[in-house]
Order: C-alpha cells, then structure tokens, then sequence
C-alpha cells in the first residue's frame, strides 16, 4: 500500500486534496446531515406534545416536504448516531434511556399514530 504514494508527485497530491475537497455526500447522507441540525427542536417539541403531523406540517410551510415514514426513518437514525456517540434521549415520564430499536416507547402526550415516541434530549 506504501508503495501507491511512494511515487506520487507533490502535483498529484495537490490535486487529489482539491478534489476531495469538492466532494459531496449522497443525496440520503446530506438529508440524514440536515435533519440532525433539527432534531433536538423535533425532540422537545415531541416532549410538548405535539404530534408528528404537526412537525410534518410546520416543515412543509417552511417548504421542507418529508413524508411520515422518512422522517420516521430520520428520527430513529439520529437516535442511533447520538447512542453511538455516547448521547443518550430519554422518556420524558420515566426518564429511562432510550436507543433507536426503543423508539416505540409511548407516552401519554405522544400520539400513538405517529410512529415516533415522545421524548426528550439529554446529552452528557
């Protein structure tokens, strides 16, 4: 493997730093990446009560159109990634942890029909 870069050229190397640099993720990492900036305010509005349709609703307003089950899906990878990481997400009522496999943990404030439980955020 040392062999590869051995007879590199400080040119070639340039230009591969270049051309990392202007790479992009895909089209479902870039969307996992926004949705993670929104998450925490997804969490502790759950934790308030409101209902998946709402959230779904107030992002449509603001023109960012997900259907139930790709937010569903976005909510149970962040989840995942902020378990990995050490960050946990607790019940709102029993403040027990959660992970992802978990996300069907109800509570009473949370509609049931959504798919996603009411919970709220703790990081450590």
């Amino acid at each position: 493997m040392a062999e590869a870069f051995a007879g590199a050229s400080d040119a070639l190397l340039d230009d591969i730093v270049l051309q990392l640099d202007i790479l992009q993720p895909d089209e479902e990492t870039l969307l996992r990446l926004k949705y993670s900036r929104i998450h925490p305010g997804v969490v502790a509005a759950m934790a308030r009560g409101a209902s998946q349709r709402q959230i779904l609703e107030l992002l449509k307003l603001k023109g960012l159109e997900l259907h139930h089950a790709t937010l569903t899906k976005l909510y149970k990878a962040e989840l995942t990634v902020r378990d990995e990481r050490g960050e946990r997400t607790c019940c709102v009522t029993c403040r027990q942890s959660l992970k992802a496999k978990e996300a069907g943990h109800t509570e009473a404030s949370s509609d049931a029909a959504d798919g996603i439980d009411g919970s709220e955020e703790v990081t450590e």
